[in-house]
């Protein structure tokens, strides 16, 4: 049984990755119009950096339009899971990248629900870079033993207001 937050599921429906190589700026603009700072049209960062590959880093620490992205490096002693089991049950939408085994490739995703030990995941890719990402990508994971996610990058949005 997929756990996925309904309102990510219909925002991202109406959601494009536009590039090949603009998966983080569409992390971005995913988390802005979930908070509502943006309007749903809103495709800016994607049009800026267009099949440029910049990566969570690139955003980490900004403010864009009053959302302040925040970019976990776990510590010694540290990971990323623990890290989206704290942020996920105070309401922050989380951005991660991980290893799709699969392909054996990192992709960007939004986290939409994490049940039990099961995170569930949502994302757009755009195979040809043509702006066709339009169809929404599921995947879940565990969240611990041998066949657990592999988050590679993680980040976080809070909305100006919230912090």
């Amino acid at each position: 049984m997929e756990m996925h937050n309904e309102l990510l599921v219909l925002l991202l429906r109406h959601h494009c990755q536009k590039f090949r190589d603009s998966c983080s700026p569409s992390l971005i603009e995913i988390m802005l119009k979930y908070y509502k700072l943006v309007p749903n049209e809103y495709y800016e960062l994607q049009n800026k950096y267009k099949n440029e590959n910049v990566g969570l880093i690139h955003f980490a620490g900004q403010t864009i339009e009053g959302l302040r992205i925040e970019r976990h490096i776990p510590g010694p002693g540290q990971s990323f899971v623990e890290r989206v089991c704290e942020e996920w049950p105070k309401g922050n939408l989380i951005g991660l990248y991980c290893v799709i085994p699969e392909i054996n490739k990192c992709h960007g995703w939004i986290v939409s629900g994490i049940s039990g030990e099961r995170i569930f995941l949502l994302s757009k890719y755009s195979e040809d870079g043509k702006g066709s990402g339009c169809e929404t990508a599921y995947m879940d994971r565990s969240l611990y033993g041998e066949d657990a996610i592999q988050i590679t990058d993680l980040i976080f949005g809070i909305p100006m207001g919230q912090q």
